[in-house]
């Protein structure tokens, strides 16, 4: 009886409409979150600066050097698969098929693991309730 009025949650990515970032669709017994290429680079980017790396931004291939000393789990082909799609959607105007969002959204759980394994208990505090990561 109690299970019936809970609300089913859906995970969708919504075609044509791309005026929403990160948005929340209520329907009559479930919602939807559309979640989109923007959120994950935009959190990729979050998690990167957090981190502490610091260097240029504008040239991403330099930013490995440093950041491959710090995260020595990161591989190069991993980290030239993330900046090719994210070339791919800012400068090449083009949607990101599932499977490429499925692979930044891999790479942002493997980044927010790591970071969570190399900080100490205060600096995880601030990226649990500050970041909410």
């Amino acid at each position: 009886m109690l299970r019936s009025h809970l609300l089913r949650i859906k995970v969708k990515k919504l075609e044509g409409e791309r005026k929403f970032y990160n948005s929340i669709f209520l329907e009559e017994d479930s919602f939807y979150i559309h979640i989109d290429e923007q959120y994950y680079i935009s959190q990729i980017e979050k998690l990167i600066e957090i981190s502490g790396v610091t260097g240029e931004y504008v040239k991403p291939m330099e930013l490995y050097a440093i950041l491959s000393v710090k995260y020595t789990e990161i591989e190069q082909d991993e980290y030239e698969r993330i900046i090719l799609l994210f070339e791919k959607f800012r400068f090449g105007g083009k949607t990101l098929r599932d499977y490429e969002l499925y692979v930044l959204e891999c790479f942002k759980n493997k980044f927010i693991k790591l970071l969570y394994k190399k900080s100490k208990i205060h600096k995880k505090l601030i990226l649990r309730y500050k970041y909410l990561l």
